[in-house]
């Protein structure tokens, strides 16, 4: 379930070198999130080769930026990055791209959360923002099937029941909706 995305260049090629700065820092800043990986398409060829023979596609030009992308069931869907070479735009790219398993959870919505994910086990997330962050997704797709992930509004009913008054803050609950640990 995790997003792969792979720079095809080539060694002395001046928009690859340009490249390198951002790509290291887009690396750095999506550890754990995102694989991001480069390839030489001369040095590394048989590699290079193999990936698109894989995926059937080639490369016409370098740098080439491909995000391989998790399909239902199973395999990879390719997503050609056609954007800036910029750092922000980059890892909006790649946000917008995470899978999320991310539930939204209210207090209205909270037994249905619980009595779905019966004998998994469960975490609540309590935030101020209003869509999942890019490491809420990554949680929820490294354990999917493990762990259920539940995102709260601040401001609704259930962070006055658990008496959170700081965000934001994770709740560990049981089947029954009762805290077991909470990290805050």
């Amino acid at each position: 379930d995790k997003l792969a995305i792979v720079e095809f260049f080539r060694e002395g090629c001046g928009h690859c070198a340009n490249l390198v700065p951002t790509y290291q820092k887009l690396a750095t800043s999506m550890k754990n999130l995102v694989e991001v990986v480069a390839v030489d398409v001369v040095n590394d060829q048989k590699i290079a080769q193999g990936i698109m023979q894989k995926y059937g596609f080639s490369v016409q030009g370098v740098p080439t930026i491909k995000l391989f992308k998790p399909k239902p069931g199973a395999g990879k869907q390719l997503v050609d990055y056609n954007g800036e070479r910029s750092l922000r735009a980059m890892k909006t790219f790649l946000h917008d791209h995470m899978p999320n398993h991310v539930q939204a959870v209210r207090a209205a919505s909270l037994s249905k959360f619980l009595a779905q994910s019966a004998g998994q086990a469960k975490v609540l997330m309590f935030t101020e923002k209003s869509v999942a962050t890019p490491m809420a997704k990554a949680l929820s797709a490294e354990h999917k099937g493990v762990v259920v992930l539940g995102q709260v509004s601040a401001r609704d009913a259930l962070a006055k029941r658990y008496e959170l008054t700081s965000f934001p803050a994770v709740l560990a609950v049981d089947d029954n909706g009762h805290e077991v640990d909470r990290f805050a």
